[in-house]
Parts: structure tokens; C-alpha cells; sequence
């Protein structure tokens, strides 16, 4: 887990130093938080790699997504992801958010908020909870 840990932050340190399109991101809610990473390919696609903030790193829980936008304002935009949820849940997950960028000067700055209906693999149930967030791109 450590080496995913110092992959993780050596891509960021990186991102910093060639302005690539990476971004960081913060999400919570009542019962959990996530930490996520993420890359966007262009204006529509893109991908997060999110980890929840109440495992450990020996036994952290990912959430792996792949993002589309399809609303894509100056100051707003709206998107739908898919993806998984593995370790200590394991389901599929398909995130349903708006992303706001309520500072015209600092539009690196995001506020969003996201509904994810998953289904839970080990249960055979489906789920829902809610996250609100925010993001800081380096692009």
C-alpha cells in the first residue's frame, strides 16, 4: 500500500511541475470521507481514483471511476461516472454529480456534489449516499 501511496504522490508532485490536467479532490458526508486523485483526457473524459478516509493503508477501500461531462458550462458543469468499489465494499458505483466554480478568478476551484447509487457485490443490495466536495485542479 505504500507504494501506491508514493506513486500517488509522486504523479501529483509532477502534475504541479508540468501544469498537467490533474486534479485533487475532497469528498464527505456524514459517515465517511473519500480522497481522490483524478486525470482528465479532454473536456468530456476523465478518471478518479478516490480512497476512503476511514481505512488504513494496509486495508485501504478504492474507488476507481471514469467520468464523463455532459454539461459543460464556464461555471458550472454536470457529470455521470461508473466504476468500482473494492476491498472492504465491493460493488459497482455510478456517481451522478454538478461541479461548480462559484470564483470567477479562481477557477481551479470546485464545489460539487454527488449522488452514488452503488451496488453492493458481497450483500447483493443497492445502496445510495450523498457527497459533497471539493476539487482544486492544476490545469
Amino acid at each position: 500500500m505504500k507504494k501506491i501511496f508514493f506513486v500517488t504522490l509522486f504523479v501529483v508532485l509532477l502534475s504541479v511541475k508540468s501544469n498537467a490536467q490533474f486534479n485533487l479532490s475532497f469528498l464527505t458526508n456524514s459517515e465517511n470521507s473519500l480522497l481522490g486523485v483524478g486525470y482528465s483526457f479532454n473536456e468530456k473524459l476523465s478518471t478518479d481514483l478516490r480512497v476512503y478516509s476511514t481505512t488504513s493503508f494496509s486495508d485501504a477501500t478504492i474507488q476507481a471511476l471514469l467520468k464523463y461531462n455532459f454539461v459543460r458550462k464556464e461555471d458550472y458543469s454536470v457529470y455521470v461516472s461508473a466504476g468500482m468499489i473494492l476491498n472492504r465494499i465491493n460493488a459497482v458505483v455510478v456517481p451522478i454529480g454538478v461541479e461548480f466554480k462559484p470564483f470567477k478568478d479562481y477557477q481551479k476551484v470546485s464545489f460539487f456534489i454527488e449522488a452514488q447509487p452503488y451496488y453492493e457485490l458481497d450483500l447483493s443490495e443497492a445502496f445510495i449516499s450523498g457527497f459533497g466536495g471539493l476539487r482544486y485542479s492544476f490545469n
